[in-house]
């Protein structure tokens, strides 16, 4: 044997086990990754199917979970089909898991233990960093596709944007994200994207307006505190105006400032009143707006 091949043996010797290793960590990957999510679970939770880019979470039991599991990946089609020009949208090869909670106990305890947060006031969460929502319904399915729409919303904002990793303006981000969770599942399966739900426009009505400077200063504080209501819809309302009741100029405005979010590097100062006008007139619109509907 020449030195030349054996020099090759050892090189071979030493590379054919760690492509052995990067293969089986390939095809291993997916298995290793479900145990551990459900071992970061409540009690009782399994991983119970799996659709388009998603993996279903929840007790056996919950048959609106097993309903519900076609009905994400038919809203993010539905979505992608409609907006993927104006919200420039793009395919991408992600996975995510998706819980749903029985009750909200079992969320709170989850977002306590896992996200050291308190969910009180919450239906639901999107964490971008581990690719998890999770939403709370048992029984009826009507209680859980709202919400799987909202966080499933917010997915789509985090990953399919072109240029990733965007920081939207809160009010924008819940504001998509609550205007498409009223979504209106057809009974021949299909999805009519987008409006505004009775309950937040009751309380709209009912509540003195939020202005617009607040809404465009608030934070999570205000989006998670008691008036948190008042904000997500607020936020809802703005959108359902400039997509739906503001004609083809409104929807124009709109996506124009979108662009400025999605683009690299802050919002320009000034660019909310040079895209949209002058906030107090944009005010009494509004109010014109949620009382029309």
């Amino acid at each position: 044997m020449t030195r030349g091949q054996v020099t090759a043996l050892r090189i071979a010797a030493a590379v054919v086990p760690v492509v052995a290793f990067l293969l089986l960590l390939h095809y291993l990957a997916p298995a290793l990754q479900t145990r551990h999510r459900e071992n970061t679970l409540p009690e009782g939770y399994r991983s119970i199917g799996s659709t388009g880019p998603y993996e279903f979470f929840a007790r056996p039991e919950n048959a609106a979970a097993r309903e519900a599991c076609w009905i994400l990946d038919r809203f993010r089609a539905a979505v992608f089909a409609e907006y993927s020009t104006p919200l420039h949208l793009t395919p991408r090869d992600s996975h995510f898991q998706v819980i749903v909670f029985s009750n909200q106990t079992d969320l709170m305890t989850f977002a306590r233990d896992q996200l050291g947060s308190d969910f009180t006031r919450n239906a639901g969460f999107y964490i971008p960093d581990w690719r998890a929502m999770g939403v709370v319904g048992d029984g009826d399915l009507q209680s859980v596709v709202r919400p799987l729409m909202h966080e499933g919303m917010h997915m789509i904002l985090d990953t399919f944007v072109e240029g990733g990793g965007h920081e939207w303006s809160r009010w924008l981000d819940e504001g998509l994200a609550t205007y498409f969770e009223a979504s209106d599942l057809l009974p021949d399966g299909r999805i009519r994207l987008g409006g505004l739900d009775p309950l937040l426009t009751r309380r709209l009505k009912a509540s003195p307006p939020l202005g617009l400077i607040d809404l465009l200063r608030a934070g999570d504080e205000e989006f998670e505190g008691d008036q948190n209501l008042l904000y997500y819809g607020t936020s809802a309302l703005f959108v359902h105006y400039f997509l739906t009741g503001a004609g083809d100029e409104g929807r124009k405005r709109f996506f124009t400032y979108y662009e400025l979010e999605r683009s690299p590097g802050p919002v320009p100062a000034g660019a909310f009143e040079r895209v949209f006008g002058d906030p107090e007139t944009l005010q009494l619109r509004l109010r014109a707006h949620l009382h029309s509907l």
